[in-house]
């Protein structure tokens, strides 16, 4: 009998589950969403851009300039449809890459902390601690056993 995957000892499972659950669900809040509050069109492609990597690792005000609003209308729109700061999802979104680097890549953690957009080091060690509960080296270590 397998013995269930646990976090703690495989991070790289959990980012793998956590990733998948957080897609069905967008596109199930997504659909309801879309039919209850007329989520709009262009936060719906905002969100997909947000899904790449190339994308995620830009600077904030860069990604919002494509679209015709204000920042501050698009940060209030998006918190309002997806409850969390456009922030909090991108440095999400970084934090979920890195993690899946520090998993495939020989890379250093100052490499992969610019890699995925980050300027500080220790400002990213501290999210990266702060969402996966270990500081990215030891993360590492425990994802390679």
């Amino acid at each position: 009998r397998q013995k269930a995957a646990n976090p703690e000892e495989n991070p790289y499972v959990y980012i793998v589950l956590t990733d998948i659950i957080k897609r069905f669900l967008f596109r199930y809040v997504q659909d309801e969403s879309q039919m209850e509050s007329h989520i709009p069109i262009w936060l719906t492609k905002l969100i997909n851009q947000l899904s790449l990597p190339e994308n995620i690792t830009k600077d904030k005000r860069e990604i919002l300039s494509s679209l015709h609003y204000s920042q501050e209308h698009i940060c209030r729109v998006f918190k309002q449809h997806m409850h969390e700061t456009i922030t909090d999802y991108i440095n999400s979104k970084r934090l979920d890459l890195a993690a899946s680097m520090f998993c495939t890549t020989n890379k250093t953690v100052r490499e992969i902390c610019h890699e995925c957009g980050f300027e500080s080091t220790a400002y990213f060690s501290k999210l990266f601690q702060k969402r996966f509960g270990v500081v990215p080296s030891k993360f590492r270590s425990q994802s390679s056993e």
